[in-house]
């Protein structure tokens, strides 16, 4: 009961923190008792309350007892699943891989649906993008674990294939030329095959290969965002996912300064996106920028660093969630903070 207590008062988002902290208490008996709980609730008229307790407890209830995945009655699997899931959630952007291989034994399809069922819990507590990057995740391993390569258009790995090799050679202006002569693919399709393409070369090349093929899709990304043919609302979703697979690359301990600087270029590709609820959108825009200024401080990149000020500074100018009054002063505030490194830089 204190647990459930505990769930029903933390931050939205921490859920799975302290279902970790508990992993002693997380059983058939806990599901049960949020299920009781629940029903007491919706008795006293607390609806929602009970919505989120039973919807909790469906979630944990298929991890503990996956359809065809058994598992044993103390919960070790689970917990070591759970335990796996945490260290991808909160290792650093491209250790996942790293994390992956080195617990290899726990890598089934009880792990996989354990994955998709938490992705789904956070997808329903607001947290959709920690649910994205665990989908991520589920999708090439239930592809390995199956035995079956990602099935990719040849159309589209032709296209990606061209691209890549005009843009490592320089040439814009061939780059336009060949996105104009193939407008029909460029479509949300395009951006998954990247996604897939991507992410599974970055995971078996050598580091320095990684890092080149990388810094080729980001270029590519930059561009296209900004692409004035096509369709701008697949146009961004190329880039957003070109920025998304480069971050696996730029592990932030290796390479800060790229990994903060595709931060940047996500968080403002995500601030213009089209698809998707326009107020998440600017929130996970917010999130990149306040990841930028982790390593764009002011003392070591001065004009970095008044950049992501700005692009804070405009998000928060658009944003919907919080308090509208909030929001604006603290709009100015990064605008204010921008401005203040230009004055420095040009005191007349």
């Amino acid at each position: 009961m204190s647990l459930i207590r505990e769930l029903l008062r933390c931050p939205s988002g921490d859920e799975l923190a302290l279902l970790q902290a508990n992993l002693e208490l997380v059983d058939t008996n806990l599901v049960q008792l949020m299920e009781q709980v629940a029903t007491r609730a919706t008795e006293k008229g607390a609806n929602a309350t009970a919505d989120f307790l039973r919807d909790l407890a469906e979630q944990l209830k298929e991890i503990l007892s996956p359809e065809g995945i058994e598992y044993s009655q103390d919960g070790e699997i689970f917990s070591a699943h759970l335990e796996l899931i945490e260290a991808l959630l909160n290792c650093p952007s491209g250790a996942e891989t790293g994390i992956l291989r080195a617990n290899q034994e726990l890598i089934d399809a009880g792990f996989v649906l354990s994955l998709q069922r938490f992705a789904k819990m956070l997808t329903e507590i607001g947290e959709e993008r920690a649910a994205e990057f665990l989908q991520n995740i589920a999708e090439p391993l239930t592809q390995a674990l199956s035995g079956d390569s990602v099935a990719i258009s040849r159309d589209y790995l032709d296209l990606l294939g061209d691209i890549l090799r005009v843009v490592a050679s320089g040439d814009i202006q061939a780059l336009y030329l060949l996105l104009e002569d193939n407008l029909d693919n460029l479509d949300t399709g395009f951006a998954e095959a990247l996604e897939d393409w991507a992410t599974s070369t970055l995971a078996v090349v050598k580091p320095d290969i990684a890092h080149n093929i990388a810094a080729d899709i980001v270029k590519f990304a930059t561009l296209i965002q900004d692409f004035s043919y096509g369709e701008a609302t697949d146009n961004l979703e190329i880039a957003i996912a070109g920025y998304e697979v480069a971050l696996r690359a730029y592990r932030r301990d290796r390479f800060p300064q790229q990994w903060a600087e595709v931060q940047n270029f996500l968080g403002n590709a995500y601030l213009k996106r089209i698809i998707g609820e326009k107020a998440t959108n600017i929130e996970v825009a917010i999130e990149c920028h306040k990841a930028a200024l982790e390593i764009f401080q002011r003392d070591q990149f001065p004009e970095k660093w008044a950049n992501t000020q700005y692009y804070l500074g405009t998000a928060y100018q658009k944003r919907i969630y919080g308090n509208k009054t909030e929001n604006s002063q603290i709009s100015s505030d990064y605008f204010q903070a921008a401005s203040e490194i230009s004055e420095e830089e040009n005191p007349e």
